[in-house]
């Protein structure tokens, strides 16, 4: 009986330790995201990317939205996220809001900056399902000069006029924000941690990568029902033995 109620308070530990997560490994991954209708990019040429990571989703106006878009990782794997209960399906997902009018427009460039998707005066762009205890990068890569401000930190990047390389100079081709920690209440989705990049002005994004953890954070009830199917277990394995 000791042996089991010890088991049980280590499974009821191991809950709250996890933060709302249930046995979820630490898995760095990356998300690239290659904006306008021209085709997608292959290549590792991003600043995030992994030396063989060439895989890259396209996010055009019709798709942006989309609740159907699977996005896979750079190494064209899917992420195997399963959802929360009442949300978009399949995750990751990326939404834009509070922009007048999404147009795709193309343009010299190399890479995926052949292409962009613009966001006409201002615009809230969601990128869903990152876990909230482990850090993530985002770079943003931009056909003009733009401000941009991610989580509604107050803290605002600015670009010079890119010139089309890939993946180019900070500061001018494209800005990064690095060791973000995932905002907690993405625009009208409740439990569904994310980044979300903002602008006030028309904007040109051609190009983001994502670098972290991706993970579906269970609801209060699915979280219980899970801990106590875990001590259930462990408690039927006793009674066997």
């Amino acid at each position: 009986m000791k042996t089991l109620t010890h088991l049980a308070s280590l499974v009821a530990g191991l809950c709250l330790l996890f933060g709302g997560r249930f046995a979820v490994a630490q898995d760095i991954r990356t998300l690239n995201l290659d904006f306008g209708g021209a085709g997608a990019y292959v290549g590792s040429g991003g600043v995030l990317s992994s030396p063989t990571g060439t895989h890259w989703n396209v996010i055009d106006s019709n798709s942006i939205n989309s609740n159907s878009l699977e996005l896979l990782d750079e190494f064209g794997q899917s992420f195997n996220i399963t959802p929360a209960q009442g949300v978009f399906t399949p995750l990751p997902n990326v939404t834009a809001f509070g922009s007048a009018g999404i147009s795709e427009t193309t343009q010299p460039g190399i890479g995926p900056l052949n292409d962009s998707l613009r966001f006409e005066d201002g615009m809230m762009l969601a990128i869903r399902e990152l876990d909230m205890s482990v850090p993530f990068d985002v770079a943003v890569y931009l056909t003009e000069a733009s401000t941009l401000e991610l989580n509604f930190s107050s803290v605002f990047q600015s670009n010079t006029s890119p010139v089309g390389f890939f993946p180019g100079v900070e500061g001018r081709d494209y800005l990064l924000f690095e060791d973000l920690i995932a905002f907690p209440m993405t625009i009208g989705i409740p439990l569904l941690p994310g980044v979300i990049i903002q602008s006030d002005q028309t904007v040109e994004i051609a190009a983001i990568q994502v670098r972290g953890v991706f993970v579906s954070t269970p609801e209060p009830a699915a979280l219980l029902t899970g801990c106590f199917a875990a001590v259930s277990c462990l408690a039927a394995r006793r009674r066997i033995s």
